[in-house]
């Protein structure tokens, strides 16, 4: 319901403990009209499925003319799932969670180790 309220387009939610978490991660994923995205400890968020990281990286590639198979999009967390599986190529970090892990074409170093920079040294010599 708080979705529906105009230009809202994520909520998060707090819980206190990781069970009450994913169970109600589990609920709300049986929603198709929505995204759910895992945070970090006891911690999701609702997105509409219009919003997101994901429309951020359509919208920006298509205003700077760059084509989405040339886009690189890098994450660490459920909430970039959809930005790195649009993508060319999609990114986690080795700190990731195991499911962007999974839909990710690589798998890089950590945020600790300069995921920016193993990119540019990688992809940009």
């Amino acid at each position: 319901e708080v979705l529906k309220i105009p230009n809202m387009e994520c909520v998060s939610i707090f819980f206190k403990n990781e069970e009450d978490c994913e169970k109600c991660r589990r609920e709300l994923v049986k929603d198709e009209s929505i995204m759910v995205a895992k945070g970090w400890h006891c911690n999701i968020e609702v997105f509409s499925k219009t919003a997101g990281k994901a429309s951020a990286v359509k919208i920006l590639s298509e205003k700077l003319g760059i084509k989405i198979e040339d886009v690189i999009s890098i994450g660490d967390s459920d909430n970039d799932m959809l930005a790195v599986k649009c993508a060319g190529l999609g990114i986690s970090v080795s700190n990731g969670t195991h499911e962007l892990k999974e839909v990710a074409d690589e798998v890089g170093c950590s945020n600790d180790e300069h995921i920016a920079r193993y990119v540019l040294n990688k992809y940009f010599k």
